[in-house]
C-alpha cells in the first residue's frame, strides 16, 4: 500500500465522534440490560481510545523526508554565488568551486541542482 499523509486533526475528530456515538449506545445498552452488547461496545471504545492515544502522541506521524546527500562532483546553487561544483565535503561544511573561486560554506545555504 502506498504511503500517504493524512490530517491527524480530522482523524482525531472522526475517532472522537465515533467514540461518543459508542458511549451513547453503551448507555442505551446498559439501560436496556443488554450486558453482552454493552461489553462489546466497551471493547470497541477501548480500541478507539488506544488509537486516539497513538495519534495524539505522534505514533503514526510520517517519517521525515530525507534531505539529498551532497557529494563531490554535485552541482549546487548558492543564493549569492550562483552555481558551483562541490569539491570537498566535511560534515555540514562544503567546499565548492564557483568559476575561478573556491569557497566553503554550510550545506544549509546550498541547493543541489538536479539539472
Amino acid at each position: 500500500m502506498d504511503k500517504r499523509l493524512i490530517d491527524a486533526e480530522k482523524l482525531l475528530t472522526d475517532l472522537r465522534d465515533k467514540k461518543k456515538s459508542l458511549r451513547e449506545s453503551l448507555n442505551f445498552a446498559k439501560r436496556e440490560g443488554e450486558t453482552k452488547w454493552a461489553d462489546e461496545l466497551r471493547e470497541q471504545m477501548q480500541i478507539l481510545t488506544l488509537i486516539i492515544d497513538g495519534v495524539e502522541r505522534g505514533g503514526y506521524d510520517p517519517d521525515p523526508i530525507p534531505l539529498p546527500t551532497i557529494k563531490p562532483g554535485d552541482t549546487v546553487r548558492h543564493e549569492e554565488r550562483g552555481e558551483g561544483v562541490v569539491k570537498e565535503v566535511y560534515g555540514d561544511e562544503i567546499i565548492a568551486d564557483y568559476g575561478d573561486v573556491r569557497i566553503g560554506c554550510n550545506k544549509s545555504k546550498l541547493e543541489v541542482s538536479h539539472d
